[in-house]
C-alpha cells in the first residue's frame, strides 16, 4: 500500500511460474474456474504444460452439464425471473432462448409490470429526496430522463447545478504545481476549465515536456554520453539502464569510442554453436530440414513432436505415424556456416526428388540472444548459494544455463551435497524425508537421491499420502484405444493418449481399428466413377465419399456421371413466403433462414415479401391528419411509435391531444 492509498502491484520476473509456484498457487482454489479467474497467468502456464492434471482436488466442471428441455425446465425452477435466470445459469438460459422455451416458463415475473409511470408529480416528490442535479441521476436515474425531456429540472430549483470555477479560483490550484500533467491528474475539473478558458497560456510557470525521474531535459552529446558510458562494463547495461543515450550514441556512431564496454553477444563468424538436422519420411519421400543452437537440440526436437502449428507435427498426424528421430546433418558449426548448410540441404534435397515440407524459405537466424544469464550473471548469483542443492532450488534458470556451458566446475565453493551413495538412504531416512512432500513428483524432484532409493527398494506404495500422477503405459493404452473404431475418433477422444501411441509407434497394435483412408493417388477416373456409381445425387457423393469427389471436381469429371438427379429445390414461392411471415424484416430472414433468402434474392421475391417503406413527410397539417386516426395517446404509441416521437419533440403532442386541467404545483 502506497502513501497515498493506491495499492501496488508487485510484477512476478519472467519464468516466475514453474511447476512448484503454481503448485502452491493452485491448493487456494477449489476449481479449475476458480484458478482461472484468480490467477490467470498461473492457470495457462499449468494448462499449457499439462500440470493441471496433477491438481486432483478440483471439482468436476459444471460447464460440462448437457442441457436439453427437461435439465433446462429443473433449472429455471429455482428462478422468480428472466434476469436471475439469466445471470445464475447462463448456459441453461442460452440454449432455452434459443429453442424458445422460455415462455413455457410461465412462472417467470414480467419486469415490465415492476416499472414507474414517472408523472410530473411523481418526478417532484422524488427529486424533493436529492440536493444536487449528479445525486437525482446517481439515485433515480429513469425519473432524472423523464424530468429532462418535459424540461421539468428547471422547477427544482434546490437541485445545485455543477459549480462554474472562477479565474482566481484556477489560479491558485495550479500554483501548486510545476508540472501540467501533475495538475491534471490531481485537479481534472479545474485543469478543464482552464483549458476551455484558454488560462493556460497564462501560467507561464508550468515546465514543458514530460515529468521524467533523474535529471529533467538532459540534453545528450557526445561529452555526456562519454561521461554516462563509464558508469557501465558491458553494452547490454548501458542500453538498460540509460536508453535515451545509448541510442543516441548508436545513432551518432560513438559506441565504438567507449573501448570499455564489452560485447558479450553471440559472434556470428567465430563461435561454433550452431547445427543443422533433418526429418525424413522415407514412406511419403517427404522431409523437414532445420537449424538450431546445439544446447537447443533436445527442445526443438520437443517443439517439432507437440506444436500443432508445426510442419512435421502436422504431416505426421496427417497421415497418422509417427515422428521420426532427427538426422544431423552439420554440427558444431558456426551460425554463419549453418545458414548456408541450411539453404544448401534443402536444395539437394529437391534434387534428389524429395517433398520439403518447409513452409518458411532457409536461411533465416531467429533468436539468438544469450539472455538474462551469462557467464557473469551466473557466477554472481552462484556466489549466493552455499551448496548445489540451493542454487538448483532457489535460481533454477541460472543453474540450467551454467550446466548447459559447463560453468558448475568453476563454483569450487558449492558443495555437492546431493550425490550420495544408494546404500546412505535406509528404510527410516527415506520415510522421514518423504513425509515432507505431498506427492511423488514433488519428492522425485526435490530429494532425487532417496526417491532413487525408495524406488529401487520398492518402498514407493508405502507413502500412502503421496498423489499419484497418471502415466500412460502399453496396457493402459490399449484398454482405452478398444473404446474407439477408428485412429481419428481415438485422436479427438483421448488426445493424450493419442500422442502417447504416436511417440511409441503402438499405433500398429490397435489392430481393431477401421482404417478406410485411400493410399496417395488411388482416386483416379477409373476408381471415382465406379465409386460415384454408389450415389444417386452429387450431394450423397460429397457427402460419403469427399475425396472421391474433389478429385472428380478438380478434374471436371462429374459432368461423365450422368445418371445423377438434378436437384430440385425445396424453397418454392410458398414455402419462401411462408417462411418470410416469420420474421419482420430482410435481416431477419437472412439470419433466421438462409436459404429461403437466397432464394428470394434471386427469384426477387424480396420485394414482395419486405415492400420497400416510403419516407413520409410529418409537417403539421399531416401530423394532424394521422392523428385524427386515434383517440389518445396511448393507442398511438401503440400503433404508430415514430408519429409519437414526431409529435412529442415538436411539442404538438398537447394540441392534438389535450390533457384535462391538472392541479398546478406550488
Amino acid at each position: 500500500m502506497l502513501a497515498n492509498g493506491s495499492i501496488m502491484v508487485i510484477r512476478k520476473p519472467n519464468n516466475y511460474w514453474n511447476y512448484e509456484n503454481c503448485y502452491k498457487e493452485a491448493l487456494k482454489y477449489k476449481s479449475r474456474g476458480e484458478f482461472s479467474k484468480g490467477c490467470h497467468t498461473a492457470y495457462s502456464n499449468a494448462l499449457t504444460n499439462r500440470w493441471i492434471d496433477d491438481y486432483t482436488w478440483f471439482s468436476e466442471s459444471a460447464s460440462k452439464k448437457k442441457w436439453n428441455y427437461e435439465t433446462c425446465f429443473e433449472e429455471a425452477k429455482k428462478y422468480t425471473t428472466k434476469s436471475e435466470f439469466h445471470d445464475g445459469s447462463n448456459g441453461a438460459y442460452q440454449i432455452a432462448c434459443r429453442n424458445k422455451w422460455l415462455k413455457d416458463y410461465t412462472w417467470f415475473e414480467d419486469g415490465n409490470q415492476k416499472r414507474i409511470k414517472w408523472t410530473r408529480e411523481s418526478c417532484y416528490q422524488e427529486a424533493s429526496k436529492y440536493k444536487s442535479r449528479g445525486e437525482f441521476v446517481k439515485g433515480n436515474q429513469s425519473a432524472y430522463s423523464k424530468a429532462s425531456q418535459n424540461g421539468w429540472l428547471d422547477d427544482y430549483t434546490w437541485l445545485s447545478c455543477r459549480k462554474e470555477h472562477t479565474y482566481e479560483e484556477v489560479y491558485e490550484v495550479a500554483k501548486k504545481y510545476e508540472y501540467k500533467v501533475d495538475f491534471m491528474k490531481n485537479n481534472r475539473r479545474e485543469y478543464d476549465a482552464a483549458r476551455s478558458h484558454g488560462w493556460l497560456k497564462e501560467f507561464d510557470w508550468f515546465l514543458d515536456g514530460i515529468k521524467r525521474t533523474g535529471e529533467r531535459h538532459r540534453k545528450w552529446n557526445y561529452e555526456t554520453c562519454y561521461q554516462e558510458a563509464l558508469k557501465y562494463k558491458t553494452r547490454g547495461t548501458f542500453g538498460t539502464k540509460s536508453s535515451r543515450a545509448y541510442l543516441i550514441a548508436i545513432q551518432n556512431g560513438w559506441l565504438d569510442d567507449y573501448f570499455w564496454l564489452e560485447d558479450k553477444r553471440i559472434n556470428q563468424e567465430k563461435d561454433e554453436i550452431d547445427c543443422v538436422y533433418a526429418y525424413e519420411f522415407t514412406d511419403f519421400n517427404a522431409v523437414y530440414v532445420g537449424r538450431t543452437l546445439t544446447i537447443r537440440k533436445k527442445d526443438r526436437d520437443r517443439e517439432h513432436l507437440y506444436m500443432n502449428n508445426d510442419a512435421v507435427a502436422r504431416f505426421a498426424k496427417k497421415h497418422n505415424i509417427a515422428v521420426p528421430k532427427p538426422k544431423y546433418l552439420e554440427d558444431s558449426i558456426t551460425i554463419k556456416e549453418g545458414v548456408e548448410k541450411e539453404c544448401y540441404w534443402i536444395a539437394k534435397y529437391k534434387e534428389l526428388g524429395w517433398h520439403v515440407l518447409n513452409r518458411a524459405k532457409g536461411g533465416s537466424i531467429g533468436s539468438l540472444g544469450s539472455g538474462k544469464w551469462t557467464h557473469d550473471s551466473c557466477y554472481a548469483e552462484a556466489k549466493k548459494f552455499k551448496t548445489i542443492r540451493d542454487f538448483i532450488l532457489q535460481s533454477p534458470h541460472a543453474y540450467r544455463k551454467a550446466y548447459k556451458r559447463n560453468w558448475v566446475g568453476e563454483y569450487v565453493w558449492l558443495e555437492d551435497n546431493i550425490k550420495h551413495s544408494l546404500d546412505y538412504y535406509t528404510y527410516e531416512k527415506c520415510f522421514e524425508i518423504a513425509k515432507k512432500y505431498q506427492s511423488q513428483l514433488e519428492f522425485r524432484r526435490k530429494q532425487n537421491g532417496a526417491f532413487r532409493s525408495a524406488q529401487k527398494n520398492n518402498w514407493l506404495d508405502d507413502y500412502v499420502w503421496h498423489k499419484r500422477a497418471f502415466r500412460w503405459t502399453e496396457k493402459t493404452l490399449l484398454e482405452e484405444a478398444k473404446k474407439y473404431k477408428t485412429r481419428s475418433d481415438f485422436a479427438r477422444g483421448m488426445p493424450g493418449a493419442y500422442e502417447y501411441a504416436l511417440k511409441y509407434s503402438l499405433l500398429d497394435k490397435c489392430v481393431w481399428f477401421d482404417e478406410t483412408k485411400k493410399p496417395n493417388g488411388y482416386w483416379k477416373y477409373d476408381t471415382c466413377f465406379q465409386e460415384a456409381r454408389k450415389y444417386k445425387t452429387q450431394a450423397d457423393y460429397r457427402k460419403n465419399s469427399l475425396g472421391a469427389y474433389k478429385v472428380s471436381a478438380r478434374n471436371n469429371w462429374i459432368k461423365d456421371y450422368t445418371w445423377f438427379e438434378v436437384p430440385t429445390s425445396k424453397w418454392t414461392y410458398e414455402v419462401c413466403k411462408a417462411e418470410a411471415s416469420k420474421y419482420d424484416c430482410r435481416r431477419g430472414l437472412y439470419k433466421g433462414c438462409r436459404g429461403a433468402y437466397r432464394k428470394s434474392l434471386e427469384q426477387g421475391w424480396l420485394d414482395e415479401f419486405y415492400p420497400v417503406r416510403v419516407h413520409r413527410i410529418l409537417d403539421y397539417d399531416t401530423c394532424k391528419e394521422l392523428a385524427s386516426k386515434y383517440k389518445n395517446t396511448k393507442e398511438l404509441l401503440a400503433n404508430d411509435r415514430n408519429l409519437y416521437e414526431k409529435l412529442r419533440t415538436s411539442g404538438w403532442l398537447d394540441d392534438f391531444f389535450p390533457k384535462p386541467i391538472s392541479k398546478v404545483m406550488d
